[in-house]
This record gives C-alpha cells, structure tokens and sequence, in this order.
C-alpha cells in the first residue's frame, strides 16, 4: 500500500496524450465546477473511461489493493487559476492524477502536504485522495490539461461508492 502518494512513469503514452487532448479540445466544453470556476471540466467522456479500466491493474498493483473504479474526471485549467487545498469525497479514495498537456513556460505542480510535485505530460501521481490534501497555486500559463482517475478499495470503508454508486459508467 503507498504511504500518502505515488509518483508513477509512463501511465499513458506521449502521443496518446497529445491525441486526448486534441481531442478535448475539439469538444467545446461549457461546463465548469466551484473548485475551479474560470476552468472547463469534464466527466465520464467515452474515450476516457476506457482509461479508468486499462489502469485499473496499474493502480491495484501500485497500492496491493482490490479496487472498483468510480468515475474519470478532468480539466482544461485556464490562466489565474487556483486549487485550493482540500481531500476528496468518499469515490475518490484512492486517485491518479495524470497530465495530458499544457501550454506554459513551466509545469504547474501539484502540492500535497508541503512538496510540490510536477507531473510530467503521460505520467501521474497516485493518492489517497480522502486523506492527502492537494493543493496548487495560481496557474500563471495558457492551459494545462489534466485528468483523474477514481477507485475506492472493494474492501475497504467506500466500497459502496463503485461506479460513484450509478448501475455501471455510461
């Protein structure tokens, strides 16, 4: 089991990344949540819940742990933009943050707890999301393109909460 959070290498492919994000682009998205008002998000989308199940394995291996996915979120973060320190709700007990892009002259990190941790494009943190605080400080780029995935522990307090407590994703 990780202790607090996982940096892993290579969870997608470069190009794959860059193909999503074109992609995303392309979807002319309006919807936008209170955690990040001025940035564009997104749950669920086809292309991307195909991810949820084929990092599954990775994520079990990861945390020695049997895992139900719950939901795959994401943002298109725009420039000003500041996340504000917080844990997760009960779907996301254990996470993965992977960055698909940006357009900046630096990669904005994530903080959890006090260490500041920049995800490099197809690579990703893994956490205990209900438990590490997460943070980042004012975006000073163009857009930069994350997504995140969501699992809870088959046996564990949040077991309830697989496929966000829907029938099935989509």
């Amino acid at each position: 089991m990780i202790k607090d959070y996982k940096y892993i290498k290579n969870v997608l492919d470069k190009r794959h990344c860059k193909q999503l994000t074109e992609y995303l682009f392309k979807q002319n998205f309006t919807e936008k949540d209170s955690q990040c008002p001025n940035s564009f998000c997104f749950v669920d989308l086809k292309p991307l819940v195909r991810i949820l199940f084929n990092t599954k394995s990775l994520v079990e291996r990861e945390t020695n742990l049997e895992l139900y996915p719950t939901y795959i979120y994401g943002r298109i973060y725009q420039p000003g933009e500041i996340l504000h320190e917080h844990t997760d709700r009960e779907s996301c007990e254990i996470s993965m943050t992977v960055t698909l892009g940006y357009d900046s002259h630096y990669n904005w990190p994530i903080k959890m707890y006090d260490n500041s941790i920049e995800i490099e494009i197809g690579d990703g943190v893994i956490y205990k999301g209900t438990e590490v605080p997460h943070s980042r400080e004012k975006f000073l780029g163009n857009w930069h393109c994350q997504i995140f995935l969501h699992y809870v522990n088959k046996n564990g307090p949040y077991k309830d909460f697989k496929y966000d407590k829907r029938s099935r994703i989509i």
